[in-house]
């Protein structure tokens, strides 16, 4: 009985953290394409943007600024992309 209520809570854990990932990309996308639309005529304007979570990126606002700094270069190697900092 225990493993049986383990499972569900690692499912209903799982299924939330893909729904606010799901959700973050979704604003991120928003947020890029607005960028892009918004740009002046004759202008190509682009957004790449790095994402990081706390507290598995950090725990502080220094470190989790320097993990979506680095998701963002990443980003920025493809150009116009959104990127999440890497998971171990």
């Amino acid at each position: 009985m225990a493993a049986t209520s383990s499972w569900r809570s690692y499912e209903a854990t799982r299924h939330s953290i893909e729904a606010v990932l799901l959700a973050v990309e979704q604003i991120a996308e928003r947020l890029r394409v607005n960028i892009a639309e918004a740009s002046p005529e004759g202008a190509h304007v682009t957004a790449s943007i790095g994402i990081a979570f706390s507290p598995q990126d950090g725990d502080s606002p220094e470190s989790l600024l320097e993990a979506a700094d680095s998701a963002m270069y990443d980003a920025k190697e493809d150009k116009d992309r959104i990127r999440f900092t890497p998971r171990a």
